[in-house]
């Protein structure tokens, strides 16, 4: 096996070396050199032998490093992708599959980063690294604006997350990016050709709304439970807290974005108010308590119910006097 390491490591150290008038004695090194490569990228990826299957997989990953070092980046880059998906028994595949996926995202390249964490979802789900590839893969898919794909990676990362609080953390995320395409799906539903189209995207929209606003409700529930849970660390509670502050203020706010259909409107108000009311009850000084207090006071306006809203009003200046809203 050092051997054929031994001799593509020749073939390249040769080929730094030659002047800028040797091309042709270049081409003949380059293909002997990417044919040894080749060789050691597929002939002992499934070798019985696991010692010499682990021997040749080591080879590929110095010769790649050795082209890297070399500035052959693109070459470096083909030997890492053979060596990820001929060499699944490989203990460091996945590893290097995640770190190269990562260094992709990093550099922007996110096609190339995507590629990567798809082959971990594909032959590495074993691996610690595949759950942080979902993680990941879905965030590339929002970067790209593909929010369908996103939606669907992030959802089986959910599944499979095994920390309960990053796991939460991840249905909270999901929970607004259903928030986000609804209200996205609202906006653009006017422009569409016909009735029938129109009111087909408001429903759709409205589902995806009504789905956050079911998850951000059963995150609550989820973290009072973590809250009064004794073995949970106060960093974690402190973040559970968080999460449950977020979701209760989001219900609400989901609630109050929510216009059609328009027969629907007051009963949408009603909600969204008692949402708030709720998360006001439970963080009255809290992170969106001020604009609680100020949708509120709308949402009761609009309901004809005044002396609510001036009770809304009244509970703002009186647990912030000295803001710009009171």
């Amino acid at each position: 096996m050092r051997r054929i390491e031994n001799l593509a490591t020749a073939y390249l150290d040769q080929i730094v070396r030659l002047r800028e008038d040797e091309k042709a004695k270049r081409t003949d090194l380059r293909l002997d050199a990417d044919a040894v490569e080749g060789y050691l990228a597929e002939r002992f990826a499934d070798y019985p032998d696991r010692a010499m299957m682990t021997e040749a997989g080591n080879a590929v990953l110095r010769l790649a490093a050795k082209e890297k070092s070399y500035g052959y980046g693109a070459r470096a880059a083909n030997l890492y992708k053979m060596f990820v998906v001929n060499y699944r028994k490989h203990v460091q595949a996945p590893v290097t599959a995640s770190t190269m996926a990562y260094e992709a995202q990093k550099a922007g390249k996110l096609r190339e980063a995507i590629d990567y964490y798809n082959i971990i979802e594909s032959y590495y789900t074993n691996s610690t690294q595949y759950a942080f590839s979902l993680s990941q893969l879905s965030v590339c898919y929002e970067d790209l604006g593909e929010r369908d794909k996103a939606l669907s990676t992030l959802s089986r990362y959910v599944a499979v997350e095994k920390s309960p609080l990053q796991s939460m953390q991840a249905q909270m995320k999901l929970a607004m990016m259903y928030q986000k395409d609804g209200l996205d799906i609202f906006k653009t539903a006017e422009t569409n050709t016909t009735p029938e189209a129109v009111e087909k995207q408001l429903k759709h929209g409205s589902a995806q709304i009504i789905r956050g606003i079911q998850q951000f409700q059963s995150f609550a529930k989820k973290a009072d439970k973590k809250l009064a849970d004794p073995s949970v660390t106060a960093e974690d509670k402190e973040k559970y807290r968080e999460l449950k502050e977020a979701a209760l203020y989001l219900a609400g706010e989901c609630w109050s974005r929510l216009t059609k259909p328009a027969d629907k409107l007051p009963a949408f108000r009603k909600k969204a108010a008692d949402c708030l009311e709720q998360y006001v009850k439970t963080f009255p000084k809290g992170k969106y308590a001020k604009a609680a207090y100020v949708k509120l006071g709308g949402l009761y306006t609009a309901l004809g119910e005044l002396a609510q809203s001036k009770a809304a009003l009244d509970r703002l200046s009186r647990e912030f006097p000295d803001s710009d809203e009171a």
